[in-house]
């Protein structure tokens, strides 16, 4: 689904690390989606880049916000320092929310982690 978002805040985690927290641009509701999904950006001449949420959707069916986090890679191919570029009122183009993992058939508790292997 293609989306346009506006960025709502933006809160610095780390020196290299920048949380995002994106609304629909007409202020309305956002699909919903199920933990593991991410959105697909579109950066223009660098192609799109994909961010996991990492958030909880407000309900079922819709949400009115969500949140990403964005790890700037210096040495990278510029999605991530043109992410970081953007300011609160930016509005950005996204696709989703997919997920490629879903979690299925599962029971209690699940914690989620991701990490960069040096």
């Amino acid at each position: 689904m293609a989306l346009t978002l506006k960025i709502a805040a933006l809160r610095d985690e780390t020196d290299r690390i920048r949380v995002f927290d994106l609304i629909a641009r007409d202020g309305g509701s956002l699909p919903s989606y199920t933990p593991g999904a991410h959105l697909d950006f579109d950066l223009g001449d660098l192609g799109t880049r994909s961010y996991s949420l990492i958030d909880w959707p407000d309900d079922e069916d819709t949400t009115h916000h969500y949140q990403i986090a964005v790890q700037r890679e210096d040495d990278g191919d510029g999605g991530s320092k043109r992410m970081h570029s953007l300011a609160v009122g930016d509005v950005v183009a996204a696709k989703g929310p997919e997920n490629d993992f879903e979690l299925t058939d599962h029971t209690g508790p699940v914690v989620l982690f991701a990490a960069e292997l040096a």
